[in-house]
């Protein structure tokens, strides 16, 4: 336990480590990475903090957990009780349980976490990474991964045992129910404005605001569990229609929250037009999350050829403990200052200027200056070779008529052979 993260792999070989997430692309590491294989032994569970490749302001960290040879983990998923990211001076990363997207900190800063490809987990050890931006530099500093109880689930769609038909059956009065108005705290989005800060264009901010109800249930504390077997705490609090629309509002304390679905025969997923659940924590310390969703099944008879089908991960095998792993962030910034005072088109014939951008292997940070700042422009990288990159994880931080923008690139790329990067259809060459 706590040896190399693949068999073959060698103490000197980080390109060997890190290509089962980057492929081809290991070598353009350079001197951004590093290899610690530094672990923490707890509960016969070891996790093992392989590597670092980072720039500036973002890391990937390789990192893995470990049983005995002898010994396997249950089920096809793993879930953390809590999981921190820490670098010295405070920056912290408050963990969640994750389905495969980001968080984020009212800090600006982020961090996030995934299993990597199957192929490459085997019975007693289980493989992620995890991917960090933070809002300062983190080169040479502290850091520590800390992780708070190890779960093993199967995760997958279930089917309920509840037949809601027969419960609007035995309750009728759910059937007739007099609605409110959407309560702030259950809207996805508040005003179309705050859709163009986050960088929406005007036909989504449309068809956003045309799903987004303006009527919704109001709180009845029904308790309905359509999950009884497996105790999910995560309940049903008032579940009926308005319009043409199945409406159920849900809410749990303590537990994790899923997304209930409904499938035909077919197993087609009826559409679901409006999604939102949020989590905060109480004054005890716990979690606390409030769901919201809208089906169209326009009535009982619709809703008798549809089954509940919902996604989430069954608890098997709880291991409680605290594993932590401390290390330095000892790597080089490689990185090119690319001049320019570029104008881009933005929204309703204005313009932002670009005031500064910044390219390494890993992100492109750039610098916005313009009277409307909210958005983030979309940005695509083309190579000598001629190909093109134009999928990236994007973050931003705003202050007075300046937008700091950040793409994150997943894998590490040669800037060498970056040839330009073009910001809303506008082309600017990388010397």
């Amino acid at each position: 336990i706590g040896g190399s993260l693949i068999a073959g792999v060698t103490s000197k070989n980080l390109g060997g480590m890190f290509k089962v997430i980057f492929g081809e692309n290991v070598s353009n590491i350079g001197e951004s990475g590093l290899e610690l294989g530094i672990s923490d032994t707890q509960q016969g569970i070891t996790l093992n903090v392989q590597g670092i490749v980072g720039d500036k302001q973002n890391a990937i960290i390789l990192f893995d957990i470990e049983k005995a040879e002898d010994e396997s983990f249950e089920g096809n998923s793993i879930k953390f009780g809590k999981l921190n990211f820490e670098v010295k001076k405070g920056w912290e990363f408050k963990g969640w349980n994750p389905f495969k997207v980001y968080s984020s900190t009212v800090s600006g800063s982020s961090y996030g976490w995934r299993s990597i490809d199957e192929a490459y987990q085997t019975p007693n050890q289980r493989i992620f990474q995890l991917e960090a931006t933070l809002d300062e530099a983190l080169i040479g500093k502290e850091a520590v991964l800390e992780i708070t109880d190890i779960i093993e689930v199967q995760e997958g769609y279930w089917e309920s045992e509840v037949d809601v038909v027969d419960f609007f059956k035995k309750h009728p009065e759910y059937l007739e129910q007099t609605s409110i108005s959407m309560p702030q705290d259950l809207l996805t989005h508040t005003s179309e404005e705050e859709l163009r800060f986050e960088g929406y264009q005007e036909k989504e901010i449309k068809r956003i605001m045309e799903d987004t109800p303006k009527r919704a249930l109001p709180s009845r504390n029904l308790d309905l569990d359509l999950y009884p077997e497996l105790k999910s705490n995560w309940m049903v609090d008032n579940i009926g229609f308005i319009g043409d629309q199945l409406h159920i509002r849900m809410y749990g304390i303590g537990s994790s929250a899923y997304t209930p679905s409904f499938k035909d025969a077919l197993g087609n997923e009826v559409e679901m037009t409006y999604n939102i659940t949020t989590t905060s924590s109480s004054m005890e310390g716990d979690d606390v999350s409030e769901g919201y969703y809208v089906y169209d099944i326009k009535d009982l008879e619709a809703l008798s050829e549809v089954k509940l089908s919902s996604w989430f991960q069954k608890e098997i095998q709880k291991t409680q403990g605290q594993w932590q792993v401390p290390f330095t962030i000892d790597i080089k910034n490689q990185e090119k200052l690319i001049a320019t005072n570029q104008e881009i088109p933005w929204y309703n014939d204005t313009y932002l200027t670009i005031k500064e951008m910044k390219l390494s292997n890993l992100s492109l940070q750039v610098t916005y200056v313009g009277e409307k700042i909210y958005g983030i422009p979309k940005m695509e990288i083309k190579f000598k070779d001629g190909k093109e990159q134009e999928t990236f994880r994007q973050g931003s931080s705003h202050g007075e008529n300046q937008i700091e923008c950040t793409y994150t690139f997943g894998v590490p790329i040669d800037i060498s052979e970056v040839e330009s990067i073009k910001i809303n259809e506008v082309e600017i060459q990388v010397e």
